[in-house]
């Protein structure tokens, strides 16, 4: 595992690496394509149990640089890293895919946050479907980067707010930022603004969520 500069985590780890989406801002392949690495989907058998020499409690995000919910990846690959979710008690894991039909495929330990990117109305539509149907887990959406409006008819029990950085940088309408803001925070849902959303004060929201109920005290203002 390792130490991470995404600002919602504490640690990657990365059991699985590769990705077939190709997404034109995705930074995983950038970075692979930066060091020149392969980008093609790899199970990594001495990463596997990471998690468990680390007795300090961390959130750890699962797979920042693959998407363990493609289609393309082996179930076996997903369930071994699960089971190791399972019997390390002392962390959280954060899961992020862009294939959220994949993850009614299996059982997450209470221990797991359950997120899909959404970077629009489509993707938000699809994942909200899916995302409504864990009650155990803490589910989020990351609209990271934003590129359109999403009306929210649906809350997670957590939102992450983004712009795009790569391969060009490019900021959300300010009006689809703050009519997200003010429906989450209005129902108690806490935000995380990453620092590249230039368009709003991203300082004022860098909230975690810590039980089904949050309950939020900063202001738009």
């Amino acid at each position: 595992m390792n130490r991470t500069k995404i600002e919602w985590t504490d640690m990657s780890w990365n059991p699985v690496t590769g990705c077939l989406h190709d997404c034109e801002y995705c930074y995983a392949r950038a970075i692979s394509s930066r060091f020149k690495r392969s980008f093609e989907p790899e199970f990594h058998e001495k990463r596997i149990r990471q998690p468990l020499k680390e007795n300090k409690s961390k959130r750890i995000f699962v797979c920042s640089m693959a998407d363990l919910f493609g289609d393309w990846v082996d179930h076996e690959w997903i369930e071994r890293v699960l089971h190791i979710c399972k019997l390390s008690k002392q962390h959280t894991f954060q899961f992020l895919t862009k294939n959220p039909d994949r993850l009614l495929e299996f059982e997450f330990p209470d221990n797991c946050w359950i997120g899909c990117t959404a970077v629009d109305q489509e993707m938000y539509d699809k994942a909200s479907v899916v995302l409504s149907q864990f009650d155990k887990q803490i589910t989020f959406l990351s609209c990271e980067p934003l590129l359109g409006e999403i009306e929210l008819d649906w809350l997670p029990d957590w939102l992450i707010v983004g712009a795009c950085s790569n391969p060009k940088p490019l900021q959300p309408d300010k009006s689809w930022v703050l009519n997200m803001i003010d429906i989450v925070v209005s129902n108690k849902v806490p935000v995380f603004l990453k620092p590249n959303l230039k368009v709003v004060d991203h300082s004022c929201f860098k909230e975690f969520p810590v039980s089904r109920k949050v309950e939020v005290q900063a202001s738009l203002y």
